[in-house]
């Protein structure tokens, strides 16, 4: 491969940046090629398939965890559409357990959500009863009736498209979920 010189200036930040990259590099040449090459699209992140890629994405962010309950809601208000388009929960899933919703059966991803909800800190307390058969998740905070239906409005949406039949009651502090699995869904059998 023929190279090329080339001669620039960079502002102090990016010099900063560059410093600090030379160690993982070993060298400018090959921090700006790297550089270059995500760009470019030939880069790391590029060649990982879409699991990855996500979990890179959420690796990136920081835990909702450290923060206070009302921090939280605040964060999500205007926001709950778009947790649940993104997939958010499947997500929560996939990065806390390894595997794939659709590899989990019944109760093993009714218990993995409850311990995602707590992980996350969005309830004050995250109950799961297993009756044979049929399950009863209960969710308790203290950030009124608007947060109960949003949640449950989305914890439905979750447990209907895993094939889950969900009866919910909502109040101000509280959302009882009773699920169970559909007779015509894979759902139940599990890894």
């Amino acid at each position: 491969m023929k190279k090329r010189r080339i001669s620039t200036t960079i502002s102090k930040k990016h010099w900063a940046i560059l410093k600090e990259k030379l160690e993982k590099y070993g060298s400018q040449q090959k921090v700006l090629e790297a550089a270059l090459d995500v760009l470019d699209g030939e880069g790391t992140i590029s060649k990982l398939n879409p699991i990855q890629r996500q979990r890179m994405e959420v690796l990136d962010f920081p835990s909702l965890a450290m923060f206070p309950r009302r921090t939280i809601k605040h964060t999500l208000e205007g926001h709950w559409n778009r947790i649940a388009e993104e997939k958010v929960y499947e997500l929560g899933l996939l990065v806390t357990t390894g595997k794939h919703v659709d590899d989990m059966g019944f109760l093993e991803l009714l218990e993995s959500f409850c311990d995602l909800l707590r992980t996350l800190n969005f309830f004050e307390d995250v109950q799961i009863e297993d009756k044979g058969g049929t399950c009863t998740i209960k969710l308790l905070h203290s950030e009124g009736k608007v947060y109960s239906d949003h949640f449950a409005y989305l914890n439905e949406e979750f447990f209907n498209d895993r094939g889950m039949e969900c009866k919910t009651v909502s109040a101000d502090n509280y959302i009882m979920h009773t699920l169970s699995c559909r007779k015509d869904t894979p759902l139940g059998t599990g890894a």
